[in-house]
């Protein structure tokens, strides 16, 4: 509760006077409030305070706080000694606390948080035991004229998704309507929690002790248009865990505008690469392989006329960076299909990489396989036919054996020449040597 200039002492007795005439009485106990208003700012706390007398215990009793009906518009209900959640308005759950303050004494409290210029108006507080009932009412004023600058400003942020590919910068921009100078303000950039942050700007400077450690030295905080309200925050080199929706925050003397936004991190991965393996029976199985995709990829076979085949299987896995690996399979029975597509593509950019396989492709390899198979047969034989050649030429003779006589005819001489061809000790080749040669005095063959 906090005082405000303001309010005379003739105001006060009015109140109270209005809290008196619109106390509702039973013949056992009667309520009673606060005798002045319960003022209070926005976004900041309140307490609703009603007391039994004569004094009494109400651990046994059902207390209700209401607006304009005790069935519609419940603040809180106690009885039996607990809280009866199932009957809470909407609008204020999690906004009020159940003060035991002395309940022995017949006294009780509600307290109320972030304050609302909705909350403006009448309360009542009711207690009831049995066919005994009694309650009173009292108002809480909402300073409108005290609150800061913020209270009738909005924050505007990207009304669609941003997409940014991996290892790319992003600027996420959010102002404030109509324009106001923030440079007094505090601009925080959150996630799912206030604290940390991803950025922290206050007092005209970064506050880094409460910046989450996966964006410390990513981050950047454009202020150039800080005092019309704009401000963009800079990300450099986003990863798959920037993924996600942020929330810019505007707020000053405890009051706060937000705004939040969705940003979409995508990854186009490679080129398709397709692979085959023969099976039996003159099966083929296809296997298509890509990889850095995000999210994950959607992947179809296509014939060439552009109808979806049905794969056979699909792997999809997810590496230490988040980003996908696809492999998918698709069996062939023979080789007569003309040519098979494999498409991958990222669902978020609407863009597909694509690889196609054609059964030529087929056919030329196993054309190549047989070429390539039949040159080896034939260096194979070629080298056979050398070896055994080589053995029957490479004889082994002995260094003392007699000479042999050969018949020459040259002209019209016949001469007797006698050669002999010895194999060298060192060597696995047949050397031939003249050892003499009679009747030829030029020394030539």
């Amino acid at each position: 509760m906090v005082d405000f200039p303001g309010y005379s002492l003739s105001g006060a007795v009015a109140s109270f006077f209005f809290i008196l005439l619109t106390m509702k009485q039973s013949v056992d106990f009667r309520v009673i409030g606060p005798a002045h208003p319960i003022l209070a700012r926005v976004g900041e706390d309140a307490q609703l305070t009603c007391q039994l007398l004569p004094k009494r215990t109400a651990v046994h009793m059902e207390v209700r706080w209401y607006r304009w009906e005790p069935s519609a518009d419940v603040l809180f209900v106690y009885r039996d000694g607990a809280e009866v959640t199932e009957m809470q308005t909407e609008d204020y759950r999690g906004r009020v606390q159940w003060v035991e303050d002395d309940l022995a004494e017949g006294t009780v409290a509600l307290k109320m948080y972030n304050i609302r210029p909705s909350d403006d108006g009448q309360y009542w507080c009711s207690f009831q035991e049995g066919n005994s009932r009694g309650e009173t009412s009292l108002l809480i004023k909402v300073a409108e004229k005290l609150q800061n600058e913020l209270a009738s400003l909005k924050v505007i942020g990207p009304s669609q998704p941003l997409l940014v590919r991996v290892g790319e910068d992003i600027q996420l921009t959010c102002y404030l309507s109509p324009k106001a100078n923030a440079q007094s303000m505090e601009v925080r950039w959150v996630r799912s929690h206030r604290y940390p942050a991803v950025y922290v700007y206050m007092d005209g400077d970064h506050v880094s002790k409460e910046q989450m450690a996966e964006y410390k030295g990513r981050t950047a905080l454009v202020t150039d248009a800080l005092s019309e309200g704009r401000l963009t925050l800079h990300i450099r080199n986003t990863s798959i865990s920037d993924d996600g929706q942020y929330r810019c925050l505007f707020e000053k003397d405890g009051v706060y505008q937000e705004s939040s936004l969705d940003l979409k991190v995508v990854g186009l991965g490679s080129s398709p690469q397709i692979t085959m393996e023969e099976l039996k029976d003159g099966e083929m199985q296809l296997m298509c392989s890509s990889e850095g995709w995000f999210p994950q990829p959607r992947v179809q076979w296509r014939d060439m006329e552009g109808m979806t085949v049905p794969s056979f299987s699909e792997v999809l896995t997810q590496g230490s960076h988040g980003l996908f690996h696809v492999e998918t399979f698709l069996l062939v029975p023979n080789s007569s299909v003309v040519n098979l597509t494999c498409s991958i593509s990222n669902p978020l950019l609407g863009e597909e990489k694509m690889a196609t396989f054609s059964s030529s492709d087929f056919r030329k390899t196993s054309s190549w396989k047989i070429l390539f198979i039949f040159g080896l047969l034939l260096l194979a034989t070629v080298g056979l036919i050398k070896r055994k050649s080589c053995r029957n030429v490479n004889v082994t003779l002995d260094p003392n054996a007699a000479p042999r006589e050969l018949n020459i005819s040259e002209g019209k001489k016949n001469e007797t020449h006698r050669l002999s061809c010895n194999q060298t000790s060192h060597r696995n080749v047949s050397v031939c040597s003249m050892l003499r040669v009679r009747g030829l005095t030029s020394g030539r063959w």
